[in-house]
């Protein structure tokens, strides 16, 4: 399968380039209790991450700017795409969500290949909510970061409000993520791009 992209694509002001070779299928990777991640956000400032629990279904984490005294606490599927069942202390807000995958599957990661989920959820504010996830591999893409320059495979995600993207490199690790929302309320985007990261053996 052909897997270049055709030309020059920009997301979240992050120009990238066609991939330097073709990617082979990626499977799902397994986070690591105590593996650490550190990533710059939209305004350049260094957030530290580390995955703090894991277990069969979930895998939890946190992470914090230096100047913070509270770090975001979260919960997921393990599977990286999936909504968010859980966070704490996350942009001022906390919330829980419970999500179904209606069908299809990512991995291996592979241009084209795709999932749904079914979602809803309530904050600490009192608002619900329910959407559908969509998510497709659409395609591959050469990406520099701080952390250096990489081949990855781009993936999207929509549902009523957000556009989220991942750019996933060949070990499973994700690079870099952007979070658009459709409304164009810009306070309220998401940049994450990859300074570091430092993997355990499971």
């Amino acid at each position: 399968v052909g897997l270049s992209v055709a030309a020059c694509q920009t997301t979240q002001s992050v120009q990238t380039q066609p991939a330097t070779a073709e990617l082979p299928p990626v499977q799902e990777r397994r986070a690591v209790l105590g593996e650490q991640y550190v990533f710059l956000d939209g305004k350049g400032r260094e957030r530290i991450g580390k995955i703090t629990a894991v277990s069969d279904q979930y895998v939890e984490g946190s992470s914090k700017r230096a100047d913070q005294e509270v770090a975001c606490e979260w919960k997921r599927k393990r599977n990286t795409f999936a909504p968010d069942a859980a966070w704490k202390n996350c942009a001022g807000g906390s919330g829980t969500q419970t999500s179904k995958r209606l069908g299809g599957s990512m991995f291996p990661l592979q241009v084209g290949s795709a999932e749904s989920w079914e979602y809803s959820g309530t904050n600490n504010n009192g608002d619900s909510w329910s959407s559908t996830r969509n998510c497709k591999v659409v395609g591959t893409a050469g990406l520099t970061v701080p952390a250096g320059t990489f081949d990855t495979y781009h993936v999207r995600c929509e549902d009523r409000w957000w556009v989220r993207e991942w750019f996933v490199r060949e070990d499973g690790v994700s690079i870099a993520f952007y979070r658009t929302r459709k409304t164009g309320a810009q306070d309220r985007n998401m940049k994450r791009e990859m300074v570091s990261h430092t993997a355990i053996s499971g």
